[in-house]
């Protein structure tokens, strides 16, 4: 668009939409920051005959500066016509929960917000086209160099795309006098976020530092990256159809990766490394297939959240241990008459003693090298390691098994195996019924306070 006149601005707008099959008339919905990239994306996409509905981000930040932000955009948006929808967050409070920067944070607050509005949209038959978002060819400059600067490969080095998922920037490959020119030809204003005048963020530095200095020495340097984004776009579109190719004979049903298909293919550290979707540094990708040629099996590759075993010439996504893995297991307390014995994996039957222990002697973890189970039906003990690798269970579920115990005793290996601890006898008053019925993020430490009779 840098070869336009700024007053071309809503054509150019209407034709990026129109190459996407979206016709004047359809619903837009833009985030509206109330810069000036998202003013004339708003005001573009209006005159363009698009309807639009504006979404504004409050991350109270910057005090007095923010309100006048909020302000602001409600405003321009009963100008243009739009509707908005206004949202406040509390990044600090989320930062305290994961640790996040404050660019992170925002980043993830604001386009969860944006999925979330647009499904309502979704789910109340409005069926918005897209959410619009104003970059332009400045931010993918600095995208490019940002990513450069953090080692990033191919698919990184094509900085934004002008698609992706229900996002869309019309704007992508317009210059900022391009975007100033038409604010000022529509007598827009906008506002300005001080925080971009601070170089205490790696973009801002690019932006205020380095890239005009670029600039002033090479005066075309922004248009040939441009053009290099390009190209490596277009040569990262060819790599992704060539790793689906790959991806059909490589990777199980399952999602587990067969590495003998891996090394047959050439540059196999680096396909193995794009198999994975870059869920395993290319360092560690090496490890693996070192251990493999090793015929190793049984190691596993990672660093909790994004954990893989190498089992037996396939390597297998392990889910990390979060609660949400912990077994959901629910009990009832009936009468010895109700007993009614059942060959399932996911049901154990306890004498109704078990009940009046402590609660605080149960709990539910998970299994450990070293944990030995007393078998039903069996004399003496045996490892919980030794039975699972008996029952040939692979190596991804092993890691994700869990035991109940009692004090110091295991009860249960859950969904494997019962011990012969507290069995329904004929002395049995009561009988206790223990059934898993899902996965769901269960409070660590969990009790038997679900097996108590129920007093009413």
């Amino acid at each position: 668009m840098s070869d336009s006149s700024f007053s071309l601005l809503p054509e150019n707008v209407a034709g990026f939409f129109r190459g996407h099959g979206i016709r004047p008339g359809a619903l837009l919905l833009v985030a509206f920051s109330g810069g000036a990239d998202s003013t004339a994306l708003l005001a573009a996409c209006v005159e363009a005959g698009f309807r639009c509905r504006a979404l504004h981000c409050n991350f109270q930040l910057r005090g007095d500066e923010s309100m006048r932000d909020e302000q602001f955009a409600r405003n321009m948006a009963s100008r243009l016509g739009c509707e908005i929808e206004v949202v406040k967050f509390d990044v600090e409070g989320r930062r305290a929960v994961t640790g996040e920067s404050v660019e992170m944070a925002c980043r993830w607050l604001r386009y969860d917000w944006f999925a979330r509005m647009f499904d309502m949209a979704c789910e109340r038959g409005e069926n918005p086209a897209c959410v619009a978002v104003g970059h332009h060819a400045a931010d993918n400059v600095e995208t490019f160099f940002l990513n450069a600067l953090r080692a990033s490969g191919l698919k990184g080095m094509g900085a934004i795309s002008s698609r992706r998922d229900i996002y869309m920037r019309p704007l992508l490959h317009a210059d900022k006098n391009d975007i100033l020119g038409y604010l000022s030809r529509r007598g827009l204003d906008y506002v300005t976020d001080s925080s971009n005048l601070s170089d205490c963020y790696s973009r801002n530095k690019l932006r205020n530092q380095v890239i005009p200095v670029l600039s002033e020495a090479f005066p075309d340097a922004a248009r040939g990256i441009e053009r290099t984004i390009g190209n490596l776009r277009r040569d990262y579109d060819l790599l992704a159809s060539l790793i689906d190719n790959a991806r059909r004979c490589c990777v199980e049903a399952d999602g587990s990766v067969r590495l003998d298909e891996v090394v047959s293919q050439p540059c196999s550290s680096t396909l193995l490394f794009h198999l994975l979707d870059g869920q395993l540094p290319l360092a560690v990708v090496e490890n693996v297939l070192k251990a493999y040629a090793r015929g190793e099996s049984g190691r596993k590759f990672g660093c909790g959240l994004n954990d893989f075993l190498l089992d037996r010439g396939r390597l297998v996504r392990v889910d990390g241990f979060s609660q949400q893995d912990k077994p959901e297991i629910k009990g009832e307390v009936l009468g010895v008459e109700n007993f009614r014995p059942e060959r399932r994996n996911d049901v154990i039957w306890l004498d109704g003693e078990a009940a009046s222990l402590p609660l605080s002697g149960w709990r539910l973890r998970r299994w450990r090298h070293g944990d030995r189970l007393k078998p039903f039906g069996m004399k003496g003990s045996k490892l919980v390691s030794d039975l699972l690798s008996d029952l040939k269970i692979p190596l991804n579920e092993k890691e994700n098994c869990w035991v109940l115990c009692c004090g110091d005793e295991i009860v249960w290996v859950v969904g494997v195996r019962a011990s012969r601890l507290f069995p329904v006898t004929g002395q049995s008053r009561t009988v206790i019924r223990l059934q898993v019925v899902s996965v769901s993020d269960v409070e660590s430490g969990q009790r038997m306070a679900d097996v108590r009779p129920n007093e009413a």
